[in-house]
């Protein structure tokens, strides 16, 4: 029972983890996958951890990122960020284009229809 509710726990932890790691997806990957495999190692090393004895051990979610990001190129991070703010921007764009051209075409089919009922 207390094993399930660890399991539970240390997901949940990788989950966090990973939301805030702003890096490329394979620098993502390479780290989740050796986060993954060392956190497994530290649980079999310490039968009676807890999630606490985890927390303490490899530190806050936060923290754990922030020591991975500080070990990436900084031209990497830099290019990253520069490629997913323009797919951010182009995104915000199309979204406004494509409400914009809904309301339009929502105010015409109402005009249309004033005009027929007027007449």
């Amino acid at each position: 029972m207390v094993k399930k509710h660890l399991d539970k726990s240390i997901t949940k932890y990788i989950r966090i983890t990973k939301h805030f790691l702003h890096c490329p997806k394979n620098c993502r990957n390479q780290f989740i996958q050796d986060m993954e495999h060392d956190i497994a190692q530290f649980l079999l090393e310490n039968q009676d951890a807890k999630y606490s004895d985890v927390i303490h051990y490899f530190g806050t979610p936060a923290e754990l990122a922030q020591i991975y990001l500080d070990n990436v190129p900084t031209e990497e991070l830099a290019l990253y960020k520069t490629k997913r703010n323009f797919f951010h921007s182009r995104s915000v764009i199309i979204l406004f284009i494509v409400s914009t051209a809904i309301m339009i075409y929502l105010f015409l089919s109402l005009q249309k229809v004033r005009k027929i009922n007027f007449i």
